[in-house]
């Protein structure tokens, strides 16, 4: 007599999970591998021989119960309390354009008159940096972006640029989780972020997490940074090592 034995080789996997290289496993999808039938003998010579399949197959699905905590990892340290931290999309154009010029009404009174103006980043513009840089978002459990920071290596450095949050999410930590994504990914040995010289709460934020500073602002803002130079004067820059 032939009994089968159906093995699940992939645990369920409840959200969608996606990195370079590898499978989607989307919300409520089958497994990695499809359930495979696996017969056995109840006895007779091929028992051997098919014990050690299974023995084979167990082990298949021991590797992939390991990559699936891998891959809930990576996931997890993009996620906090059920929102998430996602690299933004051409299609995000009109949030991280919102996004941008509701935050930048704070510069109103505070940054030189002839340096303010609305919209702060007209969406040309942002088209154009979301084509030089890395824009990353703060998803809210809604779907809706509502923060972002860019990220551009350039030479020996790489640049934080265009981080905000709008008001009503600020003071709840999603600006230090943006800039510690960014941190993580950054490969080369300084990390330097320009700010307005009269925004003394951007400054705050940035020294209360390990950036300091820089002397030799006006030669790091020529060198990197694509500037007017009215902006230039008017403009600080914080810089902090990242060990690379």
């Amino acid at each position: 007599m032939w009994y089968r034995l159906f093995i699940n080789l992939t645990p369920f996997i409840p959200l969608s999970l996606k990195g370079e290289g590898e499978e989607t496993l989307e919300r409520g999808e089958a497994p990695l591998l499809p359930t495979l039938p696996l017969p056995l003998a109840r006895e007779g010579g091929q028992g051997d021989r098919l014990l050690n399949d299974l023995k084979q197959r167990l082990s298949i699905k021991e590797s992939l119960k390991g990559r699936r905590r891998s891959l809930i990892t990576k996931y997890q340290n993009m996620c906090y309390n059920g929102l998430m931290i996602r690299k933004c999309l051409p299609d995000d154009i009109d949030r991280v354009y919102f996004i941008i010029n509701e935050a930048a009404k704070a510069y109103e009174g505070a940054i030189p008159d002839d340096c303010y103006h609305q919209p702060y980043m007209p969406i040309d513009e942002l088209e154009r940096e979301m084509k030089r840089m890395t824009f990353f978002g703060w998803e809210a459990k809604d779907g809706e972006l509502v923060g972002v920071i860019g990220f551009e290596p350039i030479k020996d450095v790489t640049l934080i640029r265009h981080a905000y949050v709008l008001p009503q999410w600020q003071k709840q930590g999603i600006g230090s989780k943006l800039l510690n994504h960014l941190k993580g990914l950054v490969t080369t040995s300084r990390l330097l972020v320009g700010t307005w010289a009269d925004t003394g709460w951007a400054i705050d934020f940035y020294k209360r997490r390990g950036f300091n500073l820089l002397p030799d602002k006006d030669e790091l803002l020529k060198t990197y940074w694509d500037i007017p130079q009215r902006q230039i004067e008017t403009s600080v820059v914080l810089g902090m090592k990242v060990g690379r």
